[in-house]
């Protein structure tokens, strides 16, 4: 059975526009994309003050994933306009990162996930999900369905 989170990324997929979902992957090299990523996710832990090992960044040619893990912003009596707050940092890092680089020419999503995850075990819980789109002036406009 899917877990949420496929569920999420499948119907995110189905969502796209038919263009963007065709869009082959621009090739790279593993070690240029290891150093693309740990770039942006370090921008995003200077933002945000999120330590290390709770930022997770994944990439493709339209679309940027970052997972924060067993954050504070997990916490029960945090609400979703509280994560909406620390995306919008999230977002910026990302932008201020790459800004100027061919890749944001090309990115079209980002997508948040705050997650709980157990100790030593690959069990994860979504606590919460936020999708920014690129809207027609270029920018990152908050989806809300």
């Amino acid at each position: 059975m899917f877990s949420r989170l496929a569920f999420i990324r499948i119907l995110g997929l189905l969502l796209a526009p038919a263009p963007a979902v065709f869009l082959p992957a621009a090739p790279r090299a593993f070690a240029e994309q290891t150093v693309f990523d740990a770039g942006i996710k370090q921008s995003i832990i200077s933002a945000t003050g999120h330590g290390e090992n709770s930022i997770e960044v994944a990439t493709n040619a339209i679309q940027i994933m970052v997972t924060v893990v067993n954050s504070d912003l997990n916490n029960s009596l945090v609400t979703h306009a509280d994560r909406e707050a620390d995306a919008v940092r999230i977002v910026d890092a990302i932008i201020a990162a790459l800004k100027g680089k061919p890749a944001y020419d090309s990115l079209l999503a980002i997508h948040i996930d705050y997650v709980s995850r157990e100790t030593n075990t690959a069990h994860s819980r979504v606590v919460d999900a936020i999708d920014y789109r690129r809207d027609a002036k270029g920018g990152f406009e908050l989806h809300k369905t």
